[in-house]
C-alpha cells in the first residue's frame, strides 16, 4: 500500500495544481484590467463606475453567522460521537468552551468589519456627491459668437 501512495499522489497533484494556477493567473489579469480601466477613467475625468466590492455586507454576515454556526455544529458532533472524557476532563466542556471562544471571536470580527464597511460607504457616498457638482471649465475654450467681432 505504501508503495502506491507516492505515484498516486504524483498523478493526482495536477488535479489540484492546474486549476489553482489558472485561477490565480485569471484573478491577477482581472485586477490588472480593472486597474487599467480605472486609470483610463481618471484620465478622461469620468465618474467612477460602480463595481462590486470585495468586502461587503454579505461577507460580514457570512463571518458573523457562518463561523459560530459551524463551531456549534462541530461541538455538537464532537459530543455525540466522541468519548465522554479526555484525560479526566469532560469532552463536552472542551468542545463547547472552544465553540464559545471561536463564536465570540467571529462575532467581534464581524462587528468590527461591519463598522469599517459602514465608514467606507459613508466616505464613498460623500465623495460621489462631490463628483456630481458642476464641472470646472476653461472660459477660453468656449467659442462664443458674440465675441468674434
Amino acid at each position: 500500500m505504501e508503495e502506491t501512495i507516492i505515484p498516486v499522489t504524483t498523478i493526482l497533484m495536477p488535479l489540484v495544481l492546474v486549476p489553482t494556477i489558472i485561477t490565480l493567473k485569471h484573478r491577477q489579469k482581472k485586477r490588472e484590467w480593472e486597474h487599467l480601466e480605472r486609470m483610463r477613467e481618471l484620465e478622461l475625468h469620468l465618474p467612477r463606475s460602480s463595481r462590486g466590492e470585495s468586502l461587503g455586507p454579505r461577507s460580514v454576515v457570512a463571518i458573523g453567522a457562518g463561523v459560530p454556526t459551524a463551531s456549534v455544529l462541530g461541538a455538537f458532533l464532537t459530543c455525540v460521537g466522541g468519548p465522554p472524557s479526555v484525560e479526566g476532563v469532560p469532552l463536552a466542556a472542551i468542545a463547547w468552551g472552544s465553540a464559545a471562544l471561536i463564536s465570540l471571536g467571529a462575532m467581534l470580527t464581524s462587528l468590527i468589519l461591519a463598522l469599517l464597511v459602514a465608514r467606507s460607504r459613508d466616505r464613498v457616498e460623500a465623495g460621489s456627491l462631490l463628483d456630481q457638482a458642476k464641472p470646472v471649465y476653461d472660459p477660453d475654450a468656449l467659442d462664443v459668437v458674440g465675441s468674434r467681432g
